[in-house]
């Protein structure tokens, strides 16, 4: 709940002020008026100004409170909580706790999942959506000078090398931090890339364009180590098949040699044959000629 008191010359003037300072609407607030204003006696001074207390809120912030504290004490964290600022978009609470560092977690990782648990219950049955941010310890605040420190240290790497540079993966309110810590840098350009909570930013030389998003990095190399995998197997493959089709030929030669010498082998023996058997023939028909002669 936030309460502010204003003064003005009329009660109109003061209620204005209150809700200007606040950002909200007239029907978002009760106004409750301290004291009415009063005009000067025949001009001779003695005029009062209005004043008024306006207090906006309480349900909200009362209820995201309630299930901060409910959820902590479940992770058996004791806590004090307070709401230090409250508009109609936005609630932010601080959490003080001698257990901080259980709260806020490694680079406010568990924080920054207590914030969103909170922002989900609160906003699930209600019209209007307001963000509730969590802080401990001022952790937001140094959270910030440290990014802002490490986008500046980065892109003076980035000019150096004048090659592009990606940072681990952060939120959005991180992401936006780098962003704008860079942004009037005009020697380097920032760019998001990667889906859900893989997305991180991209720092790039000035003018060299966004890096093309082919993925997860480490994905995209366990691809490449598969293709090259396969190419080798494939090779491999290739070679044994082309060694195999060469010992096949040479098998079908060697098949061939034997075969073409067995048969010239085997036709020189029936020549052999053929010409013993011939003079053979030719003996007989001499002897059988000599007798008939005698």
């Amino acid at each position: 709940m936030l309460v502010i008191e204003k003064e003005g010359r009329t009660e109109e003037e003061a209620i204005q002020k209150a809700l200007d300072e606040l950002q909200v609407t007239r029907d978002q607030v009760k106004i409750d008026v301290i004291e009415k204003a009063k005009g000067s006696f025949l001009g001779l001074g003695g005029s009062k100004n209005a004043k008024v207390r306006v207090i906006f809120g309480g349900e909200k912030s009362g209820t995201a409170v309630t299930i901060l504290k409910e959820i902590l004490k479940e992770m058996g964290v004791t806590v004090n909580c307070e709401v230090t600022e409250e508009t109609a978009e936005r609630i932010t609470i601080s959490i003080a706790s001698e257990e901080s560092a259980i709260i806020i977690g490694r680079h406010g990782k568990t924080l920054e999942s207590l914030q969103f648990i909170i922002n989900i219950i609160l906003n699930s049955k209600s019209e209007t959506q307001t963000k509730v941010i969590l802080d401990s310890e001022n952790y937001r605040t140094k959270r910030q000078e440290t990014l802002e420190r490490l986008a500046h240290a980065t892109a003076n790497q980035v000019i150096r090398s004048a090659r592009a540079k990606t940072l681990e993966p952060m939120n959005p309110f991180e992401r936006r931090i780098i962003h704008m810590a860079l942004q009037g840098d005009n020697e380097v350009e920032t760019y998001s890339i990667g889906e859900g909570i893989s997305r991180r930013v991209c720092i790039t030389p000035k003018g060299s364009g966004a890096p093309r998003q082919s993925g997860n990095k480490r994905y995209s190399r366990s691809n490449a180590n598969t293709n090259r995998s396969r190419e080798r197997y494939s090779s491999k493959n290739k070679n044994h098949r082309n060694r195999d089709t060469d010992y096949s030929n040479r098998g079908n030669n060697w098949r061939n040699n034997n075969t073409d010498s067995a048969t010239s082998k085997y036709n020189d023996e029936q020549s052999d044959s053929i010409s013993n058997e011939s003079r053979s023939m030719r003996e007989i028909d001499r002897q059988r000629n000599n007798v008939i002669e005698k």
